[in-house]
């Protein structure tokens, strides 16, 4: 059952992420709310900080795009620092929020991945006024800045060919887009039709 994963994937994060806890919501559109304090620590145990913050899943977990709320109010809410006025945090880039749609991802794999990095990343702001790693913009010119770097191209019109092709549905014995010559199933399948699904937002 869909409860006892979501369980069982909490007790293993508890073990790296003692103070977590979690409930059940009703009438809600995500299924379970954690709550945990995160610290920042460097590789040299220094703490830069902590955020009071809640994560929802759906109920499909662990598929489904989760969301990251950051309620200790420490992060203005601005849509520079990639936040709205109810702490809730854009962590992500579009493709990243389609393959969390399709690929089960686990509640340890999210704080990693998505939870600290976002929050190492706001401390760094506040230190020097930009995001270490850049940022995409919000809306479509941050779904055309993820396709830039997803297919290694400035070129628009490059990149709606591309797109073409990918929405022709090609088989998996089709030449991948990528000009590898290689097979799609050999390369980059899954990620065609992630990209497809992205494109109908455009």
């Amino acid at each position: 059952m869909i409860e006892d994963r979501f369980y069982k994937d909490f007790i293993k994060a508890k073990v790296h992420f003692p103070e977590i806890e979690y409930e059940i919501l009703k009438n809600h559109a995500f299924k379970y709310r954690l709550l945990g304090n995160f610290k920042i620590v460097d590789d040299e145990g220094t703490l830069w900080g902590e955020f009071k913050t809640a994560i929802y899943f759906k109920s499909n977990y662990p598929l489904g795009f989760a969301s990251l709320q950051e309620v200790s109010e420490k992060i203005p809410r601005e849509d520079k620092r990639h936040i709205n006025k109810d702490g809730v945090c854009c962590f992500c880039d579009p493709l990243k929020q389609i393959e969390m749609e399709m690929k089960p991802f686990s509640i340890y794999d999210f704080i990693k991945e998505y939870t600290i990095p976002f929050f190492a990343n706001q401390i760094y702001y506040e230190h020097f006024g930009e995001f270490k790693n850049g940022e995409y913009s919000h809306g479509e010119e941050g779904i055309w800045e993820t396709l830039e770097e997803e297919f290694g191209t400035k070129n628009r019109t490059e990149i709606k060919s591309k797109l073409e092709y990918i929405n022709s549905k090609p088989g998996r014995n089709s030449l991948c887009y990528c000009g590898s010559n290689l097979k799609l199933k050999h390369c980059h399948w899954e990620m065609a039709n992630r990209i497809r699904k992205l494109s109908k937002k455009l």
